[in-house]
């Protein structure tokens, strides 16, 4: 499953990547990577998924904002710093 998951993953950013304009300026993305739950099983790679994907938006030229096992209050911050730099986004 962990490698269904990664193939999945690369696949949308090569979507991502193919049907992004060109011409975007400004191109934000959020990326959170939980694997930690208080009533369930720890999973054991999100965080390296997230940080994964997290790059290799960076490179394709994406304002990368990246949660991993965040709070309820952590979670919020990150939304919020995320709802900032949508502003003027292109994608």
């Amino acid at each position: 499953m962990p490698g269904s998951l990664a193939r999945l993953a690369v696949f949308l950013l090569l979507i991502v990547g193919v049907l992004t304009p060109a011409h975007a300026a400004k191109r934000v993305v959020l990326v959170i990577g939980n694997g930690s739950y208080e009533h369930a099983t720890p999973l054991r790679n999100p965080e390296n998924d997230a940080k994964a994907i997290a790059a290799k938006l960076a490179e394709l030229g994406f304002d990368v904002v990246t949660g991993v096992d965040l709070t309820h209050r952590g979670f919020a911050e990150t939304i919020s710093q995320f709802r900032r730099k949508l502003d003027g986004a292109d994608v």
